[in-house]
């Protein structure tokens, strides 16, 4: 378990990491922003990034809880 649980949070950093450094890139050049500035744009997507990452072990440790649950019945 311990290991699959470093795996996970390792792709949350990775996963938050990545969606953090790609906010400017994608504001920029794929979203058609006509009143939003950039750079607020940019931040949103920053932000969403690390919510992405921190939420990305919880469903690792749901399954954990739910698989022992069912085993204990």
């Amino acid at each position: 378990m311990h290991g699959l649980a470093r795996v996970g949070w390792y792709l949350a950093i990775l996963i938050a990491g990545m969606v953090a450094m790609l906010a400017s890139s994608v504001a920029l050049i794929w979203l058609n922003l006509s009143t939003l500035q950039p750079s607020y744009v940019a931040q949103s997507l920053a932000v969403a990034g690390v919510a992405i990452g921190a939420r990305w072990p919880l469903a690792l440790y749901q399954a954990v809880l739910l698989g022992a649950s069912g085993w204990l019945r």
